[in-house]
């Protein structure tokens, strides 16, 4: 199942079974400064991260690429030593989105510990 914020809401009510999901995605528009998962719409980030997580611990968030990281690693509901890894989408010199990854769809070749900022392989 996917789950776009860039699109109008369905016209009819469903309800999210989580049997019926492996992986959510869910995009929103970039726009200047530092970008609030608030700014998410319909829901706000938190919000569309909470319900997709009651269907999938697998889920990849397309976002702006001045998303806050720091709010994005603090989304409630991830375990303390969960990973979520961040990939930047360029173009060109230019960084234009990132994708986070959550649950087993965070499995790159390695990651950074934030507590000493070296890449652990």
């Amino acid at each position: 199942t996917t789950l776009s914020t860039g699109a109008a809401p369905p016209a009819k009510k469903r309800r999210w079974q989580p049997e019926v999901a492996e992986e959510v995605t869910a995009a929103g528009p970039g726009a200047g400064g530092a970008y609030p998962l608030s700014a998410l719409a319909p829901l706000h980030g938190a919000e569309l991260f909470a319900l997709a997580r009651r269907c999938t611990p697998n889920i990849a968030l397309f976002l702006p690429r001045n998303v806050d990281l720091l709010e994005l690693a603090t989304l409630p509901g991830l375990g303390q030593d969960e990973n979520v890894e961040v990939e930047e989408a360029w173009m060109g010199w230019k960084c234009k989105a990132v994708t986070a990854y959550f649950g087993e769809l965070a499995v790159g070749n390695g990651y950074v510990d934030v507590e000493d900022d070296e890449a652990v392989e």
